[in-house]
């Protein structure tokens, strides 16, 4: 479960390989970090990310994504908001895979997308 669950600010941050300091809590890193600030404690986390898997009747194929909110992506998939998915609408959600940050979900989809999705889901059940 997530430390946070009453942050008052939620916000995307880029960080190059510096510290970013916010209400006194310092967090070192590189590359796209997605951060969670509670103003009630004043503290800082990383988070989650979220690797999902999607299913089209009408092509018959699946499709593989990252996002740190999958209800959301699925309904821009699902209003033609990406032009790769939009030929598949509907779209419906096949499986979720919880992971720490954005940089461990991108490694996940690379290894799903590289085995083939099909043969991962095989794989796994």
């Amino acid at each position: 479960m997530w430390p946070f669950d009453n942050c008052s600010v939620v916000t995307k941050l880029r960080i190059n390989c510096t510290t970013l300091s916010l209400s006194k809590k310092n967090i070192s890193g590189c590359g796209a970090v997605r951060l969670a600030y509670s103003a009630d404690s004043g503290m800082v986390a990383r988070m989650k990310h979220f690797v999902y898997i999607l299913w089209s009747e009408r092509l018959g194929r699946y499709y593989c994504g990252e996002s740190g909110d999958v209800e959301k992506r699925l309904t821009v998939h699902n209003n033609c908001g990406y032009k790769y998915t939009t030929k598949g609408i509907p779209w419906v959600m096949i499986r979720v895979f919880e992971v720490a940050d954005r940089s461990e979900a991108r490694l996940l989809e690379r290894k799903i997308k590289k085995r083939g999705i099909k043969r991962f889901l095989e794989g796994i059940e």
